[in-house]
């Protein structure tokens, strides 16, 4: 099991980083919005200042090819922004709440491919990815269909979304090892 576990470490840490901010967005979704967005600006200012330093590292003509200077600046800005341009998030969040929507449409689709891939691979536990992905497109379906959700109500969807989906995601993982 450990074995397993570890193999699918990025999985296991997204099913409880879901739970843990599911909870935390029912608890008080306004402080925990705000926060949880100056969390995302600091490390995007670590990403930036990180792929700027890697940038500089590099030989000038291996340099030159990439985009990491850039890149790093844009994460940096968008860092900053995070942090200190908070009115701008509630003025803009019925058109981040589309666009998280869409990427829970995306991980939607994601899972559906898992299931067709089990299936394909004849798993008896086929349904269980086929589940999570009908609560992705659910939960982004809403969403995406009506943004003008007051801020509070969408947080508090979310994080039962994100609850619900962890738990999930959670039980997939576990079956699918008691699978092989």
């Amino acid at each position: 099991m450990m074995k397993y576990l570890l193999k699918h470490i990025r999985e296991c840490i997204t099913i409880v980083a879901q739970i843990v901010i599911g909870i935390l967005l029912l608890v008080n979704p306004s402080i925990y919005t705000v926060s949880l967005i100056r969390i995302l600006g600091v490390l995007l200012i670590l990403r930036g200042v990180i792929r700027i330093i890697h940038y500089l590292k590099k030989e000038a003509d291996e340099a030159a090819e990439g985009e990491e200077f850039t890149t790093g600046l844009m994460a940096a800005t968008l860092g900053l922004f995070c942090i200190f341009g908070q009115n701008w998030w509630s003025e803009a969040f019925p058109a981040l709440a589309v666009v998280y929507g869409l990427f829970q449409l995306l991980l939607g689709f994601q899972k559906i491919q898992k299931t067709v891939d089990c299936l394909r691979l004849h798993k008896k536990l086929w349904y269980f990815p086929g589940i999570c992905a009908l609560l992705y497109l659910i939960f982004g379906f809403v969403i995406v269909l009506d943004p003008g959700m007051s801020w509070i109500s969408v947080w508090v969807f979310t994080g039962i979304a994100l609850i619900i989906e962890g738990i999930m995601e959670g039980v997939t993982l576990w079956m699918m090892n008691k699978e092989q």
